[in-house]
C-alpha cells in the first residue's frame, strides 16, 4: 500500500511505550519528502499506556506548534493504519523508557534511527499491522 503525499504538509508519527515499571513516548515530524525534521524520545516515568498516548500526540503537537509548523497528517498509535511509518516513533518511545531518557533532535536525526528512517523514506513495510480488537 502506497503512502500519499500531501505537498506543503508534514507529516507527524507519534508512539507511547509502557510496561509494569516505565513509560516513554517517541515522535517523529517529516516533511513532505519523508526527511527528517524533528523527533524526541521522553521518558514520562511510571503512567497507563492510555495517558502515554495522549502524552505522545501532545508532545508532537507541541514540538510542530514550536517550529511553525500546523499543516500536519498525524498518524496517531491510536488509528488503525499500517505501522510501518510508527517504526521510528515506536523506536524513539521504546528508547524513553527502557533507557529513562528524555532527548529532542532538530534536522538532523540520532545516528542510531537513520536506517529506519530510510526504510520508511523507500517505502518499505514493516510487518506490523495495528487491527481493530
Amino acid at each position: 500500500m502506497k503512502k500519499k503525499k500531501n505537498p506543503s504538509y508534514h507529516k507527524l508519527n507519534d508512539r507511547a511505550s509502557t510496561d509494569h515499571r516505565y513509560a516513554g513516548t517517541g515522535g517523529v515530524i517529516q516533511n513532505d519528502q519523508g526527511r527528517f525534521v524533528a523527533g524526541f524520545s521522553k521518558y514520562i516515568y511510571k503512567n497507563e499506556n492510555n495517558m502515554a498516548e495522549l502524552w505522545a500526540v501532545r508532545e508532537c503537537l507541541k514540538l510542530a506548534a514550536s517550529l511553525g509548523i500546523f499543516k500536519l497528517v498525524v498518524e496517531s498509535d491510536s488509528h488503525y493504519i499500517y505501522r510501518e511509518a510508527h517504526y521510528a516513533a515506536d523506536f524513539l518511545a521504546k528508547k524513553a523508557a527502557n533507557d529513562t531518557i528524555s532527548c529532542f533532535w532538530l534536522q538532523n536525526p540520532p545516528s542510531f534511527l537513520l536506517d529506519i528512517l530510510n526504510h520508511d523514506v523507500m517505502e518499505r513495510a514493516f510487518s506490523m499491522f495495528v487491527r481493530p480488537d
